[in-house]
């Protein structure tokens, strides 16, 4: 159930992020504003996460979600029957964008919870590649309906996806408690604001060195890749070719992450994750040093499809950074690391994009290639020093229908006690 509303509310995003684009710039006139529109969400989600995070385990799944499914319908039934001016579409989506953390934190929680071990790594493979199928398709839908609707109409389009989302998770979703509250918490009548507690404990996750280390991990690569990917488009134009190859080379770094994200999910060996977690950086980042040169498209497109294919060393962290966060406070974890990589893959094609104006946009995209490649390693190895503590294999602690079932797992302390509930050898959901 939870697979399936992302994909649909992804879908209605990237419908609803392209023809805003779209929209804005027809308006304006201006390359700007247009850019801005479709980025608009990146800020935001980090302002959302450092003062709503808590809400993630706080709330009860199923209420939550729906809540936000159809705050994003509305949104866009506003933007696209009411046609409302472009700074208050502009501020409507950025609001939207403000709460999009907590969607990831709580369905993400809820994933790690039915999922462990080995399951749980397969599982975030698939949870990984419905978004990237799922952009793919919104896209092109979006693309089409512009081209035949007009881009108003398309965004109304985008809110039936959201809409869907609500039914299902309405009809399909149990309706699962909130996560425990953590060990010595004040009652909750005496408990801090949200928006104090949410600042307070992303800040006590993010001084536990376990879990930066495996953040910058994971943030860091991804954003020297996006930086990079900015570029393709500028990139076609000074090699003399059509307008349409951009998209096309952008959708081989988008298929290499798919496959890789599903092959990657089947190595049970710990030991081979592990080896592969670790040089699969360098997949990622070296080859964009080959767009130095003048190739022909297909040979562009295939090292774009290899540095997609780099980018699921992600997946080889999952578990340690699951067994690195306690477990009351997965939805604030799962919320900080999405936000942290938007974050990044905003700044990334800022950065490119300013050096680029100084600099050949080809080597631009070599250094990015090569500096994702060579930290990548660095931060990866780092993190690969984290502890893995739970038990490949284990069995899932309850099943997709709310069933209660026992899960044993070894759990230690991480390196802040004060974020350590006590340990249950076994628990029954």
């Amino acid at each position: 159930m939870l697979f399936l509303t992302r994909s649909l509310a992804v879908t209605g995003d990237s419908v609803r992020a392209l023809a805003l684009a779209v929209s804005v710039f027809a308006i304006t006139g201006s390359p700007l504003w247009s850019a801005v529109a479709y980025s608009i969400t990146f800020v935001p989600q980090m302002l959302g996460s450092s003062l709503l995070g808590t809400l993630a385990d706080r709330l009860r799944p199923r209420p939550l979600l729906t809540t936000l499914f159809a705050i994003d319908a509305s949104v866009g039934l506003v933007i696209g029957l009411g046609r409302p001016p472009v700074a208050v579409s502009l501020i409507l989506v950025a609001m939207v964008a403000l709460v999009t953390p907590l969607y990831q934190g709580a369905s993400s929680r809820l994933v790690a919870e039915v999922l462990a071990g080995d399951d749980y790594v397969k599982g975030r493979a698939l949870w990984c590649s419905a978004p990237l199928a799922a952009q793919l398709v919104g896209n092109a839908l979006a693309g089409f309906s512009v081209a035949a609707f007009g881009a108003e109409t398309t965004i109304v389009l985008s809110a039936a996806f959201h809409l869907s989302s609500v039914l299902m998770i309405r009809i399909g979703l149990p309706d699962l408690p909130a996560a425990p509250a953590p060990a010595g918490a004040p009652p909750s009548g005496r408990r801090l604001s949200t928006f104090a507690d949410s600042w307070r404990q992303n800040f006590q996750l993010l001084g536990t060195s376990s879990v930066l280390t495996l953040l910058l991990a994971k943030w860091i690569p991804p954003g020297l890749v996006t930086g990079a990917e900015a570029l393709i488009v500028p990139y076609t134009a000074e090699n003399g070719h059509p307008a349409s190859v951009a998209g096309v080379l952008l959708a081989c770094l988008a298929v290499g992450m798919m496959v890789s994200n599903l092959a990657f999910g089947k190595v049970t060996d710990v030991t081979l994750r592990d080896r592969l977690t670790l040089w699969l950086p360098l997949v990622a980042g070296l080859p964009l040093v080959a767009l130095l040169f003048d190739l022909p498209v297909a040979v562009i497109g295939a090292f774009l499809v290899l540095s997609g294919i780099g980018l699921a060393y992600d997946l080889g962290l999952e578990l340690r950074f699951v067994d690195s966060v306690p477990e009351d406070k997965r939805g604030l974890a799962f919320g900080l690391r999405s936000t942290g990589l938007m974050t990044v893959q905003g700044i990334g094609p800022a950065v490119s994009g300013a050096v680029a104006l100084a600099v050949p946009v080809a080597t631009v995209i070599a250094l990015s290639g090569g500096v994702a490649a060579v930290l990548g390693v660095v931060l990866v190895g780092r993190a690969l020093a984290v502890p893995l503590k739970q038990v490949a294999g284990a069995p899932c602690s309850c099943s997709g229908t709310g069933n209660a079932r026992p899960a044993t797992r070894v759990r230690t302390e991480t390196d802040d006690p004060s974020l350590v509930r006590t340990p249950r050898p076994t628990e029954t959901r």
